[in-house]
C-alpha cells in the first residue's frame, strides 16, 4: 500500500494499531541509523522525554541543514547509504515476509544474491558493509532453504500415516 490519501493513511494507522508494542519498537529502532535525517528523527522521538537530549540532536541536524556537506563526504555517504538501504531491505524481508511466507522470503533472498554484483556497484567505498550484507543474506537463505526442504518431507510423512490436512472423513 502506498499512502497517498487520508483513507490510506487511516488504513495504515489501523494496520499499525494491530501490531504489538515490541514489533513497533523493533521497527522504529531499525531506522536508528538511516540517512536523510531519519535517524535524527528516530533519536529525537526516542529521547522526547528528555527534552534537552532531543533538542541537542535536532540542533546538530539543523547545523547540518545549514552547512551541508563536502563533496568527499557526499560520495562516501552515497555508498554507505546504499548499504544501509540494502540492510533495511534485508530487515524488511526478515521481519515482514519471512514470518508469514518463508517461501516468498527465500525467493526474495535468492533474487538479492543473484543481483549481488549490481548491488555492490552502488556501494563504492562501503565494500565491507556490502560484504557483510551478502554474507547475512546468504546465511538467511541457506538456513531457510534447509528448513523448507525438510518441512515438506515431514508433511508427506504425516499424510502417509493418515494425518495431515489432505484427508477428509465422510
Amino acid at each position: 500500500m502506498v499512502i497517498t490519501s487520508v483513507a490510506e493513511l487511516e488504513q495504515a494507522r489501523a494496520a499499525l494499531a494491530g501490531r504489538t508494542a515490541a514489533e513497533l519498537a523493533d521497527f522504529i529502532l531499525s531506522l536508528a541509523f538511516a540517512s536523510d535525517g531519519i535517524s535524527e528523527y528516530v533519536h529525537a522521538f526516542v529521547l522526547a522525554a528528555d527534552i534537552n537530549a532531543a533538542a541537542e540532536i535536532l540542533s546538530r541536524e539543523l547545523g547540518f541543514l545549514r552547512n551541508g556537506e563536502r563533496d568527499s563526504d557526499y560520495r562516501s555517504r552515497q555508498g554507505a547509504g546504499h548499504v544501509a538501504r540494502a540492510d533495511r531491505w534485508l530487515n524488511a524481508v526478515e521481519r515482514c515476509v519471512l514470518p508469514r511466507d518463508p517461501q516468498a522470503a527465500l525467493q526474495l533472498l535468492t533474487a538479492f544474491m543473484e543481483g549481488n554484483e549490481q548491488i555492490a556497484e552502488h556501494c563504492w567505498d562501503a565494500d565491507f558493509g556490502a560484504s557483510e550484507l551478502f554474507t547475512r543474506a546468504s546465511t538467511m537463505a541457506d538456513t531457510l532453504a534447509k528448513t523448507l526442504t525438510s518441512a515438506p518431507m515431514a508433511e508427506r510423512g504425516l499424510e502417509a500415516r493418515g494425518g495431515g490436512k489432505a484427508r477428509r472423513s465422510e
